[in-house]
């Protein structure tokens, strides 16, 4: 499976943060992937896959 989310989840705290850090201590995430802005279509912000 596969979550394309702007980089700003990333970083941000409160219960986004909460969230990452369950995924991450149930080793739910694999990998993260960082691309660039304007890579899909009427997208200027850089995306996380």
């Amino acid at each position: 499976m596969a979550i394309t989310l702007p980089h700003g989840v990333l970083f941000r705290g409160a219960a986004e943060g909460r969230i990452r850090k369950d995924l991450i201590d149930k080793h739910q995430i694999e990998s993260v992937i960082g691309f660039p802005d304007k890579l899909f279509l009427n997208t200027g912000i850089p995306v996380c896959v």
